[in-house]
């Protein structure tokens, strides 16, 4: 015949092992599972800035590569990307730069910032500024 198990028994203690390593495994994958959804999320919001400045970088090259070749700018102040980017609007402005004038004081150049934003999620903007001669900027984006 069996006895019982009690405290002081080897069968007892395996069951207590048994149930207090089961609570921390699961404890501890609470917690892998949090942080690997807030690292995922954070990815996601990495790669959607990301989206945004490659859009600015990739447009202010083609305006100056126009401005280049001698072909003018829009000179809408705002509007959609081209496909397959419809979701994201841009908006630029200029300003004349004081600071850089020729012998006779006038500017000689413009302060251009283009703004990127996407309203749909996930939403962001981004602004990138460089500086262009004067007569690069057409005078409605003043």
């Amino acid at each position: 015949m069996k006895r019982p198990a009690t405290w002081c028994s080897r069968r007892g203690l395996l069951l207590v092992e048994a149930v207090l390593s089961a609570g921390v495994i699961a404890v501890g994958l609470v917690f892998i599972s949090r942080g690997l959804g807030s690292h995922l999320t954070a990815l996601r919001t990495v790669e959607a800035y990301e989206t945004l400045v490659s859009l600015a970088r990739g447009t202010l090259v083609e305006w100056e590569q126009q401005r280049v070749a001698g072909r003018p700018l829009p000179p809408e102040r705002a509007g959609t990307c081209a496909e397959p980017f419809e979701a994201f609007h841009w908006r630029v402005g200029a300003r004349l730069r004081e600071d850089l004038t020729d012998a006779q004081g006038i500017p000689i150049a413009a302060e251009v910032t283009l703004s990127i934003d996407r309203a749909d999620p996930p939403s962001g903007q981004a602004s990138l500024t460089t500086i262009w001669r004067i007569d690069w900027v057409p005078s409605t984006w003043y």
